[in-house]
């Protein structure tokens, strides 16, 4: 079928439109790829006006034009290949003005520019959501009718660097009501030379190995959570949670006198918490607790739910914390004759998981696990999952980071960086 021609500038669309045949529908295709076409040269021709525009301005007068301002005179165009636009793809084929008698760069297209900024920020959140870069250059091949190649993608992603340290560096302004900290563990293709020399059970570390992300999540008063900061480091030692809190407060975390910081009850989380907040309350995530029955009950997986079962009803029924003390009071008595080992670890933990009955019922279930970050911790596998190992340290962080901000998006509609424009 001919395609049909529309000449938008000379007529106007409505004009066009009465001429179609009354069978609209076997024209769409026609009508569609000619109006998208019709909009890539309208792009083209703004770009090259505004190009025109500045080398006006640069020159201090326009093509031809006698006067005592100019400063330059126009020595013809050089062609440019192509520019991957946002909503347009390749813009291909447009002039650049040259200039005779100064120095002329373009501020509006920058030597050696391929792509607009918009154009890069679409890639970041396709990113963020893809699994992989074919599925990437697969999208944006469908969307704009352009390529792009693995290493463009990876390019991109460098870029984000600059914003994350803008974004570790950013003061903390908010006053927070609970922290929840934990960690999540990942694979490194190649780590630093520090991370290498750093044992780990006393093996040195290999070539793939792991490492963990530290992450910090604030809650305010309102209940707006966010994350406000990570680190990835070669285990969770007490000094790597001293160094994330402390870098923190340098920033100006700000933590209620009566505030809570809820962690899953590791011995480095919690001596780094003593040291910074000392006369702050101390929430043993009650999920780890539960989790952690399995270290006392092994092999009789019977038994281990039972007793998992047992104390999840504790806290599914309890509504204060006399009840709750009360309740795990009569499962130890149960369960000293049965598995002392059990009954043992649930008399020295259980105290420490009840903290959250201090505050409202309507937070009890924020505080009472640090389920919310694990949840998060969730999203962070399934894109590391399909990254599979990472090349170095900073790409993970990159990574990160960007999960980090459409996470927070979703909780308090901070927009991303890459939103912005």
């Amino acid at each position: 079928m001919r395609p049909i021609e529309l000449d938008f500038k000379q007529v106007s669309v409505a004009e066009k439109y009465r001429v179609l045949p009354q069978d609209f529908k076997d024209f769409k295709d026609c009508f569609w790829t000619d109006a998208e076409q019709r909009l890539k040269e309208f792009k083209k021709d703004f770009i090259e006006s505004c190009l025109e525009t500045e080398a006006d301005e640069v020159a201090g007068a326009s093509w031809h034009e006698r006067t005592k301002d100019r400063v330059a005179y126009k020595n013809g165009y050089r062609p440019r290949k192509n520019l991957k636009v946002h909503g347009f793809g390749d813009i291909s084929n447009f002039r650049i003005p040259r200039l005779k008698g100064v120095v002329y760069e373009s501020k509006i297209l920058v030597k050696y520019q391929r792509r607009s900024i918009k154009f890069d920020y679409d890639i970041l959140k396709m990113y963020v959501t893809q699994p992989s870069t074919r599925g990437i250059k697969r999208i944006v091949k469908q969307l704009f009718g352009s390529s792009v190649s693995h290493t463009t993608i990876s390019t991109v992603l460098q870029k984000t660097q600059e914003k994350l340290n803008e974004w570790r560096n950013k003061k903390l302004t908010k006053v927070y009501e609970a922290l929840v900290l934990d960690g999540l563990y990942i694979r490194l293709r190649t780590i630093p030379t520090t991370f290498k020399k750093m044992p780990i059970n006393g093996r040195k570390a290999n070539r793939d190995s792991q490492a963990v992300i530290l992450a910090v999540m604030g809650i305010t008063e309102k209940g707006t959570k966010e994350i406000i900061g990570f680190k990835i480091c070669r285990s969770e030692s007490e000094s790597d949670w001293f160094g994330l809190l402390n870098d923190l407060l340098e920033r100006g975390l700000k933590l209620k006198q009566d505030g809570i910081i809820i962690s899953d009850g590791m011995k480095s989380i919690a001596s780094a918490v003593d040291s910074l907040f000392t006369y702050h309350k101390k929430q043993l995530c009650a999920f780890h607790f539960i989790h952690g029955v399995s270290e006392c009950i092994k092999n009789d997986i019977k038994t281990r739910k039972e007793a998992q079962q047992d104390i999840s009803m504790v806290y599914n029924s309890s509504t204060n914390a006399k009840t709750a003390e009360k309740m795990f009071n009569n499962l130890i008595n149960v369960w000293k004759h049965r598995h002392p080992r059990f009954a043992k670890y649930v008399r020295t933990n259980f105290p420490a998981t009840l903290t959250y009955f201090s505050f409202p019922a309507e937070k009890h279930e924020a505080y009472r696990t640090s389920n919310y970050l694990e949840r998060t911790f969730k999203e962070f596998n399934r894109k590391t999952y399909d990254v599979g190992v990472f090349p170095n340290v900073y790409s993970a962080e990159r990574i990160v980071f960007l999960l980090i901000l459409e996470r927070n998006l979703a909780t308090t509609g901070e927009n991303p960086f890459y939103e912005a424009i």
